[in-house]
């Protein structure tokens, strides 16, 4: 796991620590709150669902959460993206280029960067 911000980390199921706030996107993983498929046919309700979900735990000062999927390469960094994105006015690119520099194992599912417009007008309500 890598550490994107005061609270958020990044990275493998396998790597979260099972005793702290795993907020895992995996859909093969069975029990997730928000499963994500790593490819297409994730609806654009889902994707804003899990960023919001993502973004009350990170507001309710959890000491740490850990976003994951399961070899967080695509999932879990592309919601960090959108999250940054979002929450923090940055643009998306650049986004994605900052947490590959804290998390170089980055390889976001073409499908997913296709969705990411929509994802972001969603949340700023446009």
């Amino acid at each position: 796991m890598n550490r994107l911000t005061r609270n958020l980390y990044v990275g493998a199921y396998s790597e979260a620590p099972k005793d702290q706030a795993v907020f895992c996107v995996a859909s093969e993983i069975e029990g997730q709150r928000v499963a994500l498929i790593d490819g297409p046919g994730n609806s654009a309700q889902s994707v804003e669902y899990a960023v919001r979900i993502l973004d009350e735990w990170l507001q309710d000062s959890a000491p740490a959460i850990y976003l994951c999927c399961a070899a967080g390469v695509s999932r879990a960094p592309y919601l960090a993206a959108l999250w940054l994105t979002w929450y923090l006015d940055w643009n998306f690119n650049d986004a994605l280029a900052w947490i590959k520099t804290k998390h170089p194992p980055v390889s976001i599912n073409p499908a997913h960067l296709e969705q990411a417009s929509e994802i972001l007008a969603r949340l700023r309500g446009v």
